[in-house]
């Protein structure tokens, strides 16, 4: 299938951006294969015969603690920049009385399929960079103060994540021949999976305050995210398991 192909070169580009040493052709390597995925993302909205129309379909995440919250907002920030709509299923939640987040993702399999790619990854990612900036912090942060800072930091570079593949796709339209009508597919597209996950479903959005002061940190650590490596150290994952 066209979709497995497309998916080995993009995977094959990210393996290049993690096998250099050399920060510039990493860069070049991962800025081919975002666009490549967006790209590839506006052809399958765009396809004419409806045999090769993918159904909808849906899928439950779970998002472990601790930082469950942190780690849903970056699941949430590139699925909504994707063309796939999520929600928090807080009815899973209580009945397996979990400190788990069950985030449900809506949309077309090849949409979701990428998403899930590129969660796994950029939460691999965000445990290197977060353990990097905490030798910064960590000798005037402590206890409470210093878990206050990781969880804001994380939720800088979630926001920092979703608007580089906003702006992917935004210049991947634009590329379109008739972007125009490209962008109004896209908004179409986006609608019909909406619809598809909300009918029926009361949604519920806790609002949450955070006290700690590493958001901007987390966003200059988003600007380097690889959007698709898979590469973390034994110091990362202590890091958001602490």
């Amino acid at each position: 299938m066209e979709e497995n192909k497309t998916m080995r070169r993009v995977r094959l580009l990210i393996a290049k951006a993690e096998g250099t040493d050399n920060a510039e052709e990493a860069k070049t390597f991962m800025s081919a294969a975002m666009k490549l995925m967006a790209k590839h993302g506006i052809e399958r909205t765009m396809l004419k015969d409806p045999t090769k129309r993918e159904e909808l379909t849906s899928v439950v995440i779970e998002v472990h603690a601790p930082y469950a919250p942190e780690k849903r907002t970056l699941l949430n920030q590139i699925a909504r920049n994707s063309g796939v709509y999520g929600y928090t299923d807080v009815g899973i939640r209580k009945q397996r009385n979990s400190k788990s987040f069950f985030y449900v993702l809506g949309g077309y399999p090849s949409d979701i399929e990428e998403i899930q790619m590129l969660f796994t990854s950029l939460l691999l990612q965000s445990a290197n960079e977060l353990a990097r900036a905490v030798e910064g912090v960590s000798f005037y942060l402590n206890g409470p103060t210093l878990a206050a800072w990781k969880r804001t930091f994380l939720m800088g570079y979630a926001a920092e994540v979703g608007r580089m593949i906003r702006e992917a796709r935004e210049r991947a339209v634009a590329d379109t021949p008739n972007s125009t009508s490209t962008a109004v597919a896209l908004v179409d597209k986006q609608a019909i999976v909406k619809r598809y996950v909300t009918e029926g479903i009361s949604l519920r959005k806790p609002k949450r305050k955070l006290s700690g002061n590493g958001y901007r940190e987390g966003q200059i650590a988003g600007k380097r995210a690889d959007l698709g490596g898979t590469a973390v150290g034994p110091q990362a994952a202590r890091v958001l398991h602490s």
